[in-house]
């Protein structure tokens, strides 16, 4: 539910799915001009994830035109 909210509020580029690598399901077609983030269930897999979502929060924080408080 929370996945067909952020994709009717939200540019479909701005959606983060996470997908466990064995998912065997196939894409919804709805949102698959999302941005998908495949993971393995093992350590390596989830140190790659942490790195991968790193890389894509930064990248999507650059564009923000951040101001000083008053």
């Amino acid at each position: 539910m929370e996945l067909g909210v952020a994709a009717s509020q939200r540019k479909k580029e701005h959606v983060i799915i996470l997908r466990d690598k064995n998912d065997e399901k196939p894409f919804m077609f709805d949102i698959n001009p999302a941005r998908h983030i495949i993971y393995e269930l093992s350590f390596s897999g989830f140190q790659r994830l942490i790195n991968d979502l790193h890389l894509v929060v930064s990248k999507a924080l650059i564009g923000i035109p951040f101001q000083k408080p008053v």
